[in-house]
């Protein structure tokens, strides 16, 4: 019954979400409340930190779109809080969602462009209910102090054509302009006389080999972990971690860390020294990354990296498959219409899987073996089919408690977790949501369209937005000869009731153990401020012992902050 009626909730929940984009405005007879207007960071694309000229224009914009009985800016605090975790750059639509969801009538979104001493403002004023802009605005200049006389006549077309006001006198754009461009050059001038980044000094001594105090007293423990055990923490990545696996990718006996952001390729391994880089393989510019997985599926000793992706040209599945060669990691398949994943079996070892890309749906039929052809990954037509209702992301074949029978245990849609038997009857289901991501896939023609279409209303294109799940690991991690699962939580702010939207606040790992009749939770992590984006149980460090990998993105970034991540290692028993 609770389930029932948290599902309705969570459907009543969507559907008023959607009715408030759409909605009418209604003319009344009444003078109106002032509208409440979103204010969001400008994005800045300039190879100094302007972060100061971004908090200038917010205080700009604060004052000049505070108007009586017309326009009422909702808080910094509030828009801070609410945009710390959300993925960067933020897009209109989830601009739009995100003012709706803050009760705002208005949107302004906008960026900044400098290259050498020339400006580029855009602007956006964004009416919530109607999802349409009311001002676009671009305006250029040769010195970067003309960036407030922009914001002046963007804040006046705004004032005259949205509200009819004519705007009062602002300062003069000469005086005003030359004043901030001395102070824009200052601040530019002084950037390189900074005190090196505390994360660039910790790089530095990485590559010296750890010459900080640090990293010669502690180079891989920083504090102490659940139940004693010792946590290791990597240096901070200006990216989006947005997927981890640890192999022996170069064949040379020892775990390497593979993980991705929404372009490039990554290879570390864990040494004496530190985190230590041993590749970097930078991808296209339309390349957006998904996955990344790590095995030895052609069975040459070198296990291959799969990286699954999507072409932001066609929108269409772009994995590629390389393998070291002995010199470098070269690329064995590229522009696969496949979707990879990874599934350890206890008997068989690694497993590859993958399911094709659909054109109305995320995916065009179900999850399939693959094996190695000897030029590439084919399916294997004797592999048994997995039940309906199961994708390719976030699911594992575990043996619980006493039942020697092999299951499937899986993420379904809404996060909830399900134990099914191989011909798909259900055993278990968790009572809450578990598991949560970012990265998402959308059916070909829906994000074609886009692009180039404003949002019409139709609620099933809306809430079409497949997030990936989480990695199942199921393993013995404390040794009693009974294996547990492991699965990460993450933490929403929003209690997923905005589909096209997650904002988590923090994260931890479970581990899950089987009691008679279900699953319940043995021990957890603590937590992690932000997300963890996926989940290894491997030997990251080639101790001979296992460890808990998770990659945390800290700060998903906005027209605020960078994008931080970091990885973190604990030892389990």
């Amino acid at each position: 019954m609770s389930r029932h009626f948290h599902g309705i909730c969570k459907t009543v929940g969507s559907i008023a979400l959607i009715c408030l984009l759409w909605m009418p405005v209604k003319v009344s007879a009444q003078p109106p409340a002032p509208g409440k207007t979103l204010i969001l960071p400008f994005e800045i694309h300039s190879a100094d930190d302007l972060s100061f000229l971004r908090n200038g224009i917010l205080d700009m914009l604060s004052t000049r779109l505070n108007i009586p009985g017309k326009s009422e800016p909702i808080p910094r605090a509030t828009v801070a809080e609410a945009i710390a975790s959300m993925p960067h750059p933020i897009s209109e639509n989830a601009a739009v969602l995100l003012g709706a969801s803050l009760g705002a009538d208005y949107v302004v979104q906008g960026s900044l462009t400098m290259i050498g001493g020339s400006i580029s403002t855009d602007a956006r004023f964004i009416d919530v209910a109607e999802n349409s802009p009311k001002v676009v605005f671009n305006q250029t200049g040769q010195n970067p102090g003309e960036v407030i006389s922009h914001v002046n006549t963007f804040a006046g077309q705004v004032s005259s054509q949205v509200f009819g006001i004519s705007p009062p006198h602002a300062t003069s754009p000469s005086t005003a302009s030359t004043a901030f461009g001395a102070t824009l050059g200052a601040a530019a001038s002084d950037v390189s006389s900074h005190r090196a980044h505390p994360e660039k000094i910790y790089n530095e001594a990485m590559r010296a080999g750890g010459t900080s105090e640090e990293a010669m007293s502690d180079p891989y423990g920083q504090g102490r972990g659940f139940r004693g055990l010792p946590i290791w923490r990597s240096q901070h990545f200006k990216s989006h971690i947005r997927g981890l696996a640890v192999g022996d990718v170069d064949g040379d006996t020892r775990n390497e860390t593979v993980f991705i952001d929404e372009r490039n390729i990554f290879i570390y391994r864990a040494s004496s020294a530190g985190f230590e880089k041993v590749a970097e393989l930078p991808g296209a510019i339309t390349d957006e990354l998904i996955s990344v997985d790590v095995a030895d599926i052609n069975a040459n000793g070198i296990a291959e990296i799969f990286v699954s992706g999507i072409s932001t040209l066609s929108w269409t599945a772009k994995s590629t498959v390389r393998e070291w060669n002995g010199k470098g990691f070269n690329t064995i398949t590229e522009a696969q219409p496949w979707f990879y994943r990874v599934v350890p079996f206890e008997a068989r070892g690694p497993v590859l899987f993958g399911q094709r890309q659909g054109s109305e749906k995320v995916f065009s039929g179900p999850p399939e073996e693959l094996g190695w052809n000897g030029i590439g990954y084919e399916p294997i037509g004797s592999a048994s089919r997995l039940p309906a209702g199961i994708d390719l992301y976030g699911f594992a074949p575990v043996r619980l408690g006493e039942n020697p029978e092999e299951m499937l245990l899986f993420f379904d849609r809404d996060d909830t977790v399900r134990l099914v038997t191989w011909n798909g009857s259900e055993q278990w289901r968790s009572e809450d949501s578990m598991g949560g991501h970012y990265v998402y896939l959308e059916p070909v023609q829906w994000r074609k369209n886009s692009r180039t279409a404003k949002m019409t209303g139709d609620a099933e294109a809306i809430l079409n937005r497949y997030y990936l799940h989480q990695r199942i690991w199921f393993v013995d991690v404390d040794g009693d000869n009974r294996r547990e699962v492991l699965m990460v939580n993450n933490i929403d702010r929003t209690g997923r009731l905005l589909e096209r939207l997650r904002v988590f606040r923090s994260g931890h790992v479970k581990c899950l153990a089987w009691e008679t009749v279900g699953l319940y939770e043995k021990w957890r992590t603590r937590s992690v401020s932000g997300y963890i984006s996926d989940l290894a149980v491997v030997d990251f460090d080639n101790d001979g012992k296992l460890e808990l990998v998770t990659p945390v993105v800290s700060r998903t970034g906005n027209f605020v902050t960078d994008t931080k991540s970091f990885i973190m290692a604990q030892e389990l028993p």
